[in-house]
């Protein structure tokens, strides 16, 4: 593609932004920082700091919310992304989406009504024990 520019065009082709890994002869990614813990670790990591700091909301609770249906308020199991940008439960999604054709978090109009599987978050269940 850079060939070709340069024949269009008469000159050099601009840089491209991923020519830098490849001159510097490093791995795609080097010096980015890479997970060092599981997301097991970290919350048990977070449940101890919480037990040193007591008085205060619990860690895993936060958690949990985080992998709640904000429709059925119960843990997920099968994470799906709607056209709202939310994670719901796909078999509570599925049956709101059936009646309404709103979000149910922001209760506007959804542009689709593509479900995604959310795979971050099945990881992050599966991570830690919960699926």
């Amino acid at each position: 593609m850079r060939a070709a520019y340069a024949q269009q065009s008469g000159g050099p082709a601009p840089a491209l932004q991923g020519d830098s890994c490849a001159n510097d002869k490093q791995p795609v990614g080097a010096g980015h920082p890479q997970p060092s813990a599981s997301t097991a670790e970290l919350l048990r990591q977070a449940q101890q700091a919480q037990q040193a700091q007591p008085g205060q909301g619990s860690s895993s609770e936060a958690w949990m919310e985080t992998f709640t249906c904000p429709i059925t308020q119960e843990l997920i199991r099968d994470p799906v992304i709607a056209a709202d940008g939310f994670t719901y439960e796909r078999s509570s999604i599925e049956k709101w989406l059936q009646k309404s054709d709103t979000s149910p978090m922001t209760n506007l109009k959804l542009e689709h009504r593509i479900l995604i599987p959310n795979m971050m978050v099945r990881a992050a269940l599966q991570n830690m024990g919960l699926q």
